[in-house]
């Protein structure tokens, strides 16, 4: 028998005859399974070949109720599983133990399946045997080849934690190359929103840098524009000067002109009496006199008004102090017996000059006065209110003729539709009122009246 394993190459061989084992009958063999395979082929599980891997082949002959049975200890390899079976259930399998369960499951593909079984991890791989209906499932352990679940999960957190960390520097860098010109764009627009014409860098040269390049042609844009409506606004400026200087000569002209040509006419006359050794009139001289006067007058209104001294301010009671200037003008013996009307007065403290007060209040009535002349129901009104924590406000109204076609020249000098007059009124009024830091301004109302409205500061400290 030995001999016969030596020539065969084998490892073991037994007869069984009438299912009786010949060669070793005191080493039981494990019951053969029956299957449809003529030929099967097993890893034995126990009995003499259950210390390792063997290849075993039966060969059964019917007629002779006899069956073969050769063995070929297997090469050691590290597959710790090895099953066969035939997708009815298993056939054979390696010395491990292991059961699978259902292997009718499993069909053959590429793909590694991992299973668990007795507490351990196997990945195993099912293919079909050539020319059979049989189905080879091979694996290993998967601490062999693969992570632990452990390791697994160690793994799984160092590259979410590698992550984030990539994400994170990710984040930095698009930061830097996409807020950062950004936040520059949004600092350049600012410094242009505050009047500051300056460019901002075009580094980039994607839609951002588009966007940078836009905006510093629109800069461009604007400072242009802007030089062109400083340099037309300097000329607007100048036209109006020329036109104001202008007005201004012909008004002077005009006013003392005709007092003068009154001086030469009565001059005239009294020096061709003189010459005959006529009578003088008194009446041309009395003209000589008064025109004169006249023009002293107009040359004493334009100082006044060239002058345009800083007045002294000082604590006043505005009530009292409105109150009086109302009270000389509508009792002086130039003023008409036209009826005024005064609302009380608030009492509070004014910062003020009384006599500039005085010419304020002065020439707006006698304009007011003027203005009534041709009704037939003259009224004049004076009020004043408390305004806010600054100002107060003073208005003269009257519901005379009104000031349509002059509203826009009408704080001008030598600008009156009077037929007397220097218009030199309003102008003195305006420069006063700016003197004291308020403001002047006309309105016509709904009800017929035309009001004149000027503010004046109220003193904040003790009177």
């Amino acid at each position: 028998v030995e001999k016969l394993k030596e020539l065969l190459d084998i490892d073991w061989i037994e007869i069984i005859i009438n299912g009786r084992q010949i060669l070793y009958p005191h080493i039981p063999l494990i019951p053969i399974t029956k299957t449809d395979l003529s030929q099967p082929i097993r890893l034995s599980l126990a009995g003499p070949l259950s210390t390792g891997a063997f290849f075993v082949h039966v060969r059964n002959q019917p007629e002779k109720k006899m069956v073969l049975v050769l063995a070929r200890r297997a090469k050691p390899f590290p597959i710790s599983l090895f099953r066969l079976w035939d997708g009815l259930g298993q056939l054979m399998g390696d010395s491990t133990g292991s059961s699978i369960q259902d292997l009718k499951d499993y069909e053959p593909e590429p793909a590694i399946h991992q299973i668990f079984s007795q507490g351990k991890c196997f990945r195993i791989r099912i293919e079909n045997i050539m020319n059979s209906d049989l189905k080879l499932l091979v694996g290993y352990e998967s601490e062999i080849g693969t992570l632990t679940r452990k390791n697994i999960n160690t793994l799984m957190l160092q590259l979410a934690t590698l992550e984030i960390i990539g994400l994170l520097v990710l984040g930095y860098f698009l930061g830097r190359s996409l807020f950062k010109p950004l936040e520059e764009l949004k600092r350049g627009m600012e410094r242009v929103s505050l009047g500051h014409w300056n460019e901002i860098n075009e580094n980039s040269k994607d839609e951002i840098g588009a966007v940078a390049k836009s905006f510093n042609q629109m800069i461009r844009e604007l400072k242009f524009a802007s030089k062109r409506l400083t340099e037309v606004q300097k000329e607007l400026i100048l036209k109006e000067k020329m036109a104001l200087l202008g007005r201004f000569s012909a008004g002077v002209a005009h006013e003392i002109n005709n007092p003068l040509s009154t001086i030469l006419v009565s001059a005239g006359i009294l020096q061709e009496s003189i010459k005959t050794k006529t009578s003088v009139e008194i009446e041309d001289v009395e003209a000589i006199i008064d025109e004169a006067r006249r023009c002293r007058k107009i040359v004493e209104s334009l100082l006044r008004y060239a002058r345009n001294k800083a007045p002294e301010l000082k604590p006043c009671e505005f009530a009292f102090i409105l109150n009086d200037s109302v009270s000389q003008v509508i009792t002086s013996s130039g003023f008409p017996s036209v009826n005024v009307s005064v609302k009380p007065v608030p009492s509070l403290t004014i910062l003020a000059e009384p006599n500039e007060i005085y010419q304020i209040m002065r020439n707006l009535l006698y304009n007011a006065k003027d203005a009534v002349s041709r009704v037939s129901n003259p009224q004049i009104f004076v009020e004043a209110e408390d305004f806010d924590e600054r100002f107060v406000i003073v208005t003269v109204g009257d519901n005379g003729e009104g000031i349509e076609g002059i509203g826009e020249h009408l704080f001008e000098p030598f600008l009156t539709t009077k037929p007397t007059g220097t218009g030199l009124g309003l102008a003195i009024c305006q420069s006063i009122i700016e003197g004291h830091g308020g403001r002047i301004w006309a309105e016509r109302t709904k009800e017929g009246f035309t009001i004149f409205r000027f503010s004046l500061q109220k003193s904040l400290g003790p009177k």
